[in-house]
């Protein structure tokens, strides 16, 4: 009996030291981040360093940077169109066009296109100047971005240099021949008649087995060039999933069947794990069709909830949408008041980009406990906009949704267009919106948590950080076998193995 009891006084002894030891490594690396939070140099050494979870925001257009589109463009033989804001074509070069090849090696036409490709300059000699000069970037190099394999590697490369583990990257997966095939549905989206709009892309054969394999074609093909490029080098350890984004100033049929195709592929495709809407919410036509877009969603969202042939499909579809990504000035006043709210609500999001506009929204604070209640996070980016919108400081809502409970995770945007990466992201958290080392580490794990990796989580209780039972001991037979078969656990514990390394470095 005694024994018995000396052994359990060993062990408590013996946990209260482990955790006293882990309790004192973290306080210990807070310390040294307060020390210097004030220091953007020696803080950005830090942050480098720091596991950043995922990076659950990016699209992958514009997280390439310039320097590589020009590199591909040069690859092909394309050509460079100097007085159209550099923008790149196939060959051969007409009069008044230079090959891409030769900007490789003339400074000026080299920084001409850099400059032309993203925000570099940052000229600030209007208020859309950032808005205007960052969307128009994506014409202008868009046709350079014909290797997505070597995209995908270079993404890689990037997150693993950062200590990011995991990427869900915003792409397009389309037949070739969507824009014709939507036709067939023009009239009845026209007539507001989503149902029949539905039935007859079903007609026209954009679900049929061959444009299904043409999306996971271009996917699997993708990534079989990146592995090569990869091999087992930098980056070659980095998760990826993909989240297929319609284009919301297209005309609605053709938006209903990029719609229509996403749903399809992500129930079907688990490398494409979700759906969005992209490009400019103030466009005039995405203000117009903003309501209809969300009517859209609702429809295949309660479509695949109601067939059953598409029942057991329905939880691999997962929704985030850019919503609220305006500002006053921008759009009339009233354009600000409902778009988080019908995202939500009409939408389905599980996941919000952006909602700078919250502030402007009816019953702001009844939607952000919606937010806080169902889970819904917030994904955060600091320099998009800044760049973009102009807003930043205390101007920029994160603080709000913070002190709201919505979880948040930050995010780079587009990382390449506007000269940036997910330390720098991280640094401004601090520098511009003075968060602490235990806001950027929840962060980090808000990143993985509310992604939409397959798998369960490694948390039972992720309020409380308690992780499910199979773990509570290490990593023991039983938990592995739950990692190997949970990638989001596996994943999420990667990480946690990572802070311990990173806090007894720190």
């Amino acid at each position: 009996m005694i024994r018995k009891h000396m052994h359990a006084l060993l062990v408590i002894l013996l946990f209260v030291a482990v955790t006293g030891c882990t309790a004192a490594k973290i306080k210990g690396t807070s310390a040294y981040f307060d020390a210097v939070k004030d220091d953007p140099v020696r803080l950005r050494i830090f942050l480098t360093d720091m596991p950043k979870g995922g990076d659950i925001h990016n699209h992958l257009s514009g997280m390439i940077y310039a320097e590589d589109f020009l590199k591909m463009a040069a690859a092909k033989g394309m050509c460079l169109d100097t007085a159209n804001g550099y923008t790149v074509s196939d060959g051969p070069c007409k009069e008044g066009r230079v090959t891409a090849e030769k900007a490789l090696r003339d400074t000026a036409l080299w920084n001409g296109t850099i400059n032309a490709w993203s925000t570099r300059e940052d000229r600030r000699d209007s208020f859309m100047w950032g808005h205007d000069q960052f969307f128009a970037t994506f014409f202008r190099f868009g046709a350079a971005g014909w290797d997505k394999g070597y995209m995908l590697a270079e993404a890689a490369k990037q997150a693993n240099r950062e200590n990011v583990q995991y990427l869900e990257l915003m792409l397009s997966i389309f037949p070739n021949d969507l824009w014709s095939l939507s036709g067939a549905a023009a009239q009845a989206v026209a007539d507001g008649d989503l149902a029949v709009a539905y039935a007859d892309l079903e007609k026209a054969g954009l679900f049929d087995a061959a444009h299904m394999d043409e999306g996971r074609t271009l996917l699997a093909d993708a990534e079989l060039r990146r592995d090569q490029l990869l091999g087992s080098g930098p980056g070659s350890e980095v998760r990826m999933r993909f989240v297929n984004h319609a284009i919301r100033t297209l005309p609605p049929h053709v938006v209903f069947a990029m719609l229509s195709y996403s749903f399809a592929l992500a129930a079907e495709e688990p490398r494409m794990v979700g759906v969005n809407l992209v490009a400019p919410e103030d466009d005039p036509v995405s203000m117009q069709d903003y309501k209809l877009h969300m009517d859209m969603l609702d429809f295949l969202y309660r479509l695949y909830r109601s067939d059953p042939a598409k029942q057991a499909l329905a939880e691999n579809v997962n929704i985030s949408l850019h919503a609220g990504e305006l500002t006053m000035g921008m759009v009339k006043p009233e354009g600000l008041t409902d778009h988080i709210r019908l995202a939500i609500e009409k939408g389905h999001a599980q996941r919000i980009g952006h909602g700078i506009d919250i502030s402007y929204e009816k019953d702001p604070y009844g939607l952000l406990r919606t937010m806080r209640e169902k889970g819904i996070a917030i994904e955060i980016q600091l320099t998009s906009n800044d760049v973009i919108l102009r807003v930043s400081g205390n101007r920029h809502p994160l603080k709000l949704y913070m002190s709201e409970g919505v979880p948040f995770a930050l995010g780079s945007d587009d990382m390449g267009v506007a000269r940036t990466d997910m330390t720098t992201e991280y640094l401004r958290a601090v520098l511009d919106q003075g968060l602490g080392y235990d806001d950027l580490k929840a962060s980090a794990r808000n990143s993985l948590e509310y992604s939409f990796m397959p798998g369960d989580s490694l948390w039972a209780d992720y309020g409380a950080k308690t992780v499910i039972p199979q773990c509570d001991a290490g990593e023991t037979e039983e938990c592995t076998a739950f990692l190997n078969v949970n990638e989001k656990a596996a994943v999420q514990w990667k990480l946690e193995q990572e802070f311990k390394v990173f806090e007894r470095r720190w």
